[in-house]
């Protein structure tokens, strides 16, 4: 813009206000009075303070409203406005229109909001009397929607383009109180009364409208957590029964009075040594398959699987097991009861197939661990690690080695685990006491143990020693960790820079645990059932299906609106639980975005959008709240999800249909639909073949760029990155079989991937793998690389020294668990990560030294650990975070007990 025209426009604008002035500006509000004597019949102003440049039209004139709000009309006319191509209904022209009559409302409601706080933040005059609306012409605003939730309007993907183009908040809405107070106050200033809103009540007189308050009844619980949100003396009802809990006498209609109850709020347990169900092995059994199940106070239950009971073979106080029944493929509820409570875990039932003790499972471990690190727990208890190189010193990645923790070697309940998790340089493990122990780095106190020095021995973490509070659920994330509690109280510690402590404090970090803020599990609705953790973000499900999230929310991926971030647990909109259909039963966590299934089939997702991976069908960034996934939505027409799997942009869903249905990234060809391009809507994996359309998939395995699933008889199936040494090209769009039934009749049980190449266990106990080769990693006595499975040596199946019973693979080298206990590993072997001793690589198995009685291993691309029969965990490898637990930061080309 030029000076001049800059000077005749400020003319213009100083002469219509000398105008609006002269005139008075009174009125007798927005019922339509005449005007006064000295306004032109003509002349009406549209406000919000006073609109400029909104296009308007009667039956005398067309045009836009000028810079002070201004526009034309004859008396008795109807004026219509319009906002791009969006257009309000016409209403009677009078002199002054507010967006309560632009929008036909009785009040300020929540579309009059919307419409307000669209219009203040897109403003682009630096005046507070007026609001200049920019040129809405390049958006498509014909489906736009006012009457929704603050939230759901804000995450409207035409509202974020507008707000991205001229927000000043970059995709944010101004603050609402601001918007409420500037309404009104504009409104005043015109000499207008604006129609008595509904929101103009102070339920607990503190001064602030309930419209504004997040506390109506200024109880210490804000309302979207508060059953009883004007009710002083309630907040919570455990049981749904309408009744506060304060008046309540059971409080969890368990039968059981809250004066004689020790867990009130709890229906699973009523008195102290009731029985936890911490975890069952394998999680997808088959027929005559031993499932273990292990936690505490077992040995006095009754095993119930969904409702029928079963007699283990096995029972002890902290273990038990029982003979797979043969079950229709599903999912069921095992259910333990004693005479103190229950405990419940779900299994998936494969199509039955009988492989006697071994596991038909997809083994992903190795997909699991990008933040570097990964751990597992042996038979016996003992904790058994991995780990590689950090990513970002621009290092070639050294390889891998299993590695024990010392202080869990599985020799007594305090050292034995049941459960565990890594971050990044970090890891966490309950033990059968219910304590936790925790060992790695921790200058952000994500040791939990009061100290910022790292160790690499595992260390008691504070006030989890298994009295004050016992752990049924561990997540570690980037460098924090989150515990639920058997109370059901959420506890987290470390670092609290994005606030995915769930609490604000003093610094940006927590050496010691502290609860999360609503969830202090002292009720249904502030106790956990599930939790999972991204790098910076965390989200945990209620017993009643609902969902939490807190944390770093840079795009939106907390649900929770446009946000930096969220330092306490907030309620995800439109994931309240209820009843089964809209509950939610899972959660995936990719690394900017989140996704839900829920009890109907149908999934919602939200947070980054770039590759299209929220499944919205359009290519708006990032979205702030749970929208339906295209396809997937509920409807009876739609698709239902029995499962779901996130990578770090790409999700895919195993449908009821047993169909596979994937959306977002597809650089690599990982939706598997024949394309390398992005989808913005979910699309059907390709069919594998004519026979197998509709033959039963067992499981989905995701990495950064490939995607592989195990079908029912065996075969695997593998699409995206597929690794070099194929004919035409590294990746495949479609899926292709890696590995079927060979001419001996044996068949694969097992899969692993690490996304370069691939190893599978066959039905008699021999190792293939295929992929890339550099480093000899697939074990056949050469460098070269192979698109086809080629046997491994030495691991023909012959007998049980040469039968493999688990594979796990770094970037490059490969490991081997033997049905004796050895454990063999072969390709790359800088720092020893091959466990016999040197660094040299090697292009056939090698023997792991001193491992001779191993019942898992854990391996990544720089450590491996090995958990033996007797609970003992011993790692060897890179050692430079103290991810061998030994105490030292020195690397081992041997095991070295953790």
């Amino acid at each position: 813009m030029d000076r001049l025209e800059v000077v005749v426009r400020s003319l213009v604008v100083i002469s219509l206000l000398a105008f609006v002035t002269a005139c008075g500006g009174g009125g007798g509000g927005s019922g339509g009075d005449k005007p006064p004597a000295e306004l032109l019949p003509e002349q009406g102003i549209l406000f919000d303070a006073r609109l400029a440049n909104v296009p308007y039209s009667t039956l005398s004139y067309t045009g836009k409203t000028s810079s002070v709000g201004g526009f034309q009309y004859k008396e008795g006319e109807a004026v219509s406005f319009s906002l791009g191509n969006y257009s309000f209904p016409a209403i009677p022209a009078k002199q002054f229109v507010s967006l309560v009559d632009l929008l036909q409302a009785d009040s300020v409601n929540q579309s009059v909001m919307n419409l307000a706080s669209l219009l203040q933040t897109i403003d682009d005059t630096s005046l507070s009397d007026r609001i200049g609306v920019p040129d809405l012409n390049d958006f498509d605003l014909s489906n736009l929607r006012f009457d929704l939730s603050r939230l759901d309007f804000q995450s409207q993907a035409v509202v974020q383009s507008m707000l991205r183009q001229y927000g000043p908040f970059g995709s944010l809405l101004r603050n609402e109180i601001q918007v409420y107070e500037h309404l009104y106050k504009s409104a005043e200033e015109l000499g207008v009364t604006l129609p008595n809103p509904s929101q103009e009540v102070d339920n607990d007189n503190d001064g602030l409208l309930n419209f504004a308050d997040p506390d109506d009844d200024n109880d210490g619980v804000e309302d979207d957590l508060d059953i009883f949100p004007y009710d002083a003396t309630e907040a919570s009802d455990a049981d749904n029964d309408g009744i506060g809990d304060v008046e309540d006498t059971d409080d969890d209609n368990d039968g059981y009075e809250d004066t004689g109850d020790i867990y009130p709020v709890d229906p699973r347990r009523w008195s102290n040594d009731y029985p936890i169900v911490l975890s069952l092995w394998p999680n997808v059994p088959v027929l005559n398959q031993q499932l273990k199940i292990s936690g505490f106070n077992l040995d006095n239950v009754v095993i119930e699987i969904s409702g029928i009971r079963y007699e283990p073979v096995t029972v002890e106080k902290n273990s038990l097991t029982l003979i797979m029944p043969d079950l229709e493929p599903g999912n069921y509820e095992i259910k333990v009861t004693n005479s103190a409570g229950y405990s419940s875990k779900n299994i998936i039932v494969p199509q039955p197939f009988n492989v006697g003790q071994r596991s038909l499972r997809l083994s992903s471990e190795i997909l699991s661990a990008a933040s570097g690190e990964g751990c597992a727990i042996d038979d016996n208890g003992a904790v058994r690690c991995w780990a590689m190189q950090s990513f970002w010193d621009q290092q070639d990645f050294v390889g891998d080695s299993l590695y024990g923790v010392e202080g869990l070697d599985g020799s007594a309940d305090d050292s034995t685990a049941v459960s565990v998790s890594v971050g990044l340089n970090h890891g966490c493990a309950i033990v059968v006491t219910g304590a936790v122990k925790c060992w790695g780095s921790g200058n952000y106190g994500q040791l939990g143990n009061g100290s910022d020095v790292g160790s690499e021995a595992a260390v008691a973490v504070y006030d989890f020693d298994g009295v004050k509070n016992s752990a049924v659920e561990i997540a570690s994330g980037y460098k924090h960790t989150c515990a639920l509690a058997s109370t059901g109280a959420v506890w987290c510690w470390g670092d609290n820079t994005d606030y995915q402590l769930g609490v604000v404090t003093e610094k940006d970090f927590s050496l010691t645990p502290i609860v999360v803020n609503g969830f202090e599990g002292l009720s249904d609705f502030s106790k956990a059932v599930d939790i999972e953790t991204s790098l910076s973000h965390v989200c945990a499900v209620t017993p009643h299906g609902a969902l939490f999230c807190w944390g770093f929310n840079n795009f939106g991926q907390l649900g929770l609106g446009f946000y930096p971030e969220r330092s306490l647990p907030r309620m995800v909109p439109g994931l309240s639980g209820g009843s089964g259909a809209s509950s939610v039963v899972d959660v995936a966590l990719g690394s900017t975005h989140s996704c839900a299934l829920l009890g109907s089939g149908a999934i919602k997702c939200w947070g980054k959008n770039k590759f299209g991976q929220v499944g919205i069908g359009f290519d708006t960034y990032f979205t702030s709240s749970p929208v339906e996934v295209e396809l997937f939505g509920g409807g009876v027409s739609d698709n239902i999800a029995v499962s779901i799997s996130s990578g770090s942009d790409h999700n895919c869903a195993l449908l009821d249909t047993n169909e596979i249905s994937c959306w977002g990234e597809n650089n690599k060809g990982q939706l598997g639909n024949g394309k390398y391009v992005d989808s913005y809507i979910p699309v059907m994996v390709n069919a594998f073949d004519s026979v197998k359309v509709g033959e039963d998939k067992i499981s989905l395995a995701l990495s950064s760029y490939s995607s592989c699933v195990l079908m029912d008889s065996g075969e695997v199936w593998c699409w995206g990155w597929l690794g070099r040494g194929h004919a035409a090209s590294d990746y495949s769009h479609a899926p292709v079989v890696v590995r079927s039934i060979d001419d001996k009749g044996s068949y694969p049980m097992a899969v692993s991937t690490s996304g370069g190449h691939y190893c599978a266990i066959n039905s008699d106990g021999g190792v293939e793998c295929w992929g890339n080769n550099d480093d000899g990693q697939l074990g056949n006595g050469s460098k070269i690389d192979s698109v086809e499975p080629v046997h491994v040596v030495g691991l023909d199946g012959v007998n049980a020294s040469s039968s493999a019973i688990k594979v796990a693979l770094g970037y490059s080298h490969s490991c081997a668990l033997l049905e004796v206990g050895r454990v063999l590993c072969w390709g790359k072997g800088v720092s020893g990560i091959l466990g016999n001793g040197g660094e040299d690589e090697s292009m056939e198995p090698v023997a792991v030294v001193g491992v001779e009685d191993a019942v898992d291993i854990v391996v990544d691309s720089s450590s491996s650990c090995a958990l033996l029969i007797n609970g003992a965990v011993k790692c060897w490898g890179v050692n430079d975070s103290g991810q061998l637990g030994n105490g030292t930061f020195d690397k081992s080309l041997l095991p070295v007990p953790v």
